[in-house]
């Protein structure tokens, strides 16, 4: 009997556990050869609607992919335009875990996102072009597991590192951030969102500088945590007005209630805090040191109070404010108020209080002051006026205290804090009706 059968079912057999060998091969060398190609139409199965592109990508043994600069476009009519880029994006998983499509960290350096003013839902609507965030880089680590029951819930970490907001050049729109830092141990169920679920442990944040229009607050520190569908700041500091500023708040994520926010106010200087009200009408040289204490409603009402204590001697402007000028008139007459009106304008103070508080749409602003000493500077040579129709002689007129009562009508704490903020301009509040 020949063997020529049995030699050609061999050869057979060869050449089949050959292709099945090659085609092994390709099945796991695709990942490596054909990565970018894999990666597009992957990127391009999440983001359907961004178009994204990546210049390359590589799979490495060692369980690290990596993708080279990876651009999502925007959408509409800017889908011509870049929405976010990253220079680079590694992503460290498990042979095993990634069959269950877990990953165990993404790190993305350099990722710039823009904001437009002229999209479909316009964030900052006088922009004169793109608003360029740039974010050093982006961590997210952390693997989902089993839950109570049956549901699936996530545990991991997330750094967001130095990310900035540059002012756009040419705009209107005076707003910059400077390298903000925020990261946190996140836990969330994957399944359904269930609010009760989210929280956040061991959160920190910080910026360099956060600036808008003539304000800025510089080196925010924070720590917060969200439990319980509440977002707790057990502590953060600032730098505001030349001064310090530190707290503590609590806000309740489901009814946007703010139960309790106390705000210790060390040495600020009262003429850059008062320069977004009103500097004609009330301004002062000196520091100030004192609380704030702020409560929001579930309506939106926020009410509160304010309590300043001058450091030490200053000075106090005060201007044509009409609620003045009619106490005085009705306590000592018009002629003497003129003359009490023109002490007040270069008011040199040893003592100094201001008292604000606010419940709904009325405040009130109640001020303490104790004049110092009479210098030579003050007297005037005696000299005629008319006072309640009369003609007498008068020298200097100085006011020794000044304890009064402003009222501030139609004016919420909101409104007032906004624009000493510099968030809203005066002329703006005072071109609304109260009430709109």
């Amino acid at each position: 009997m020949s063997d020529a059968p049995k030699k050609r079912r061999v050869r057979r057999l060869t050449w089949i556990a050959a292709g099945l060998l090659l085609l092994l091969g390709a099945m796991l060398g695709a990942p490596f050869l054909l990565t970018s190609q894999l990666m597009r139409l992957a990127l391009g199965h999440v983001f359907p609607a961004n178009r994204p592109n990546v210049g390359r990508a590589a799979l490495s043994p060692s369980r690290t992919l990596v993708l080279h600069d990876l651009v999502l476009q925007d959408t509409g009519t800017l889908a011509q335009q870049p929405l976010v880029t990253a220079r680079q994006v590694d992503v460290a998983f498990g042979w095993t875990a990634l069959l269950a499509r877990q990953i165990h960290r993404i790190h993305a350096p350099e990722v710039t996102v823009y904001a437009r003013s002229n999209g479909p839902a316009p964030l900052l609507p006088d922009m004169p072009g793109p608003l360029v965030t740039t974010l050093a880089a982006l961590d997210v680590s952390g693997m989902p597991g089993s839950g109570t029951g049956d549901a699936l819930e996530s545990s991991g970490n997330i750094r967001l590192q130095d990310l900035s907001v540059p002012s756009p050049a040419g705009g209107t729109l005076a707003f910059a951030l400077e390298r903000l830092t925020a990261a946190g141990s996140v836990e969330v169920q994957l399944d359904r969102w269930i609010p009760a679920a989210f929280k956040v442990r061991d959160g920190m944040m910080q910026w360099a500088t956060l600036r808008y229009r003539h304000t800025a607050v510089n080196n925010l520190e924070a720590s917060w945590r969200i439990d319980g569908q509440q977002l707790l700041i057990d502590r953060f500091a600032a730098q505001l007005f030349d001064g310090h500023i530190r707290g503590s708040l609590t806000w309740d994520l489901s009814t946007h209630a703010m139960p309790r926010c106390e705000v210790q106010i060390q040495r600020i200087n009262m003429h850059a805090a008062l320069a977004n009200i009103s500097p004609e009408h009330l301004d002062a040289e000196g520091t100030a040191s004192g609380v704030l204490h702020l409560v929001l409603s579930e309506e939106g009402e926020l009410s509160g109070d304010v309590d300043l204590a001058f450091d030490g001697p200053g000075l106090l402007r005060v201007g044509e404010i009409e609620e003045v000028r009619e106490r005085l008139v009705g306590n000592v007459g018009l002629g003497l108020a003129s003359l009490a009106l023109q002490d007040l304008q270069q008011y040199p103070f040893k003592e100094g209080k201001l008292h604000l508080e606010s419940v709904g749409r009325n405040s009130q602003l109640q001020i303490t002051f104790v004049r110092q000493p009479r210098s030579a500077t003050d007297v005037r040579p005696p000299h005629k006026e008319i006072i309640n129709g009369q003609e007498v002689w008068v020298g200097s007129l100085v006011v020794p205290t000044i304890d009064m009562t402003v009222p501030i009508t139609g004016t919420s704490l909101a409104e007032i804090l906004s624009i000493v903020s510099g968030v809203r301009p005066r002329n703006e509040a005072a071109g609304e009706q109260p009430g709109k």
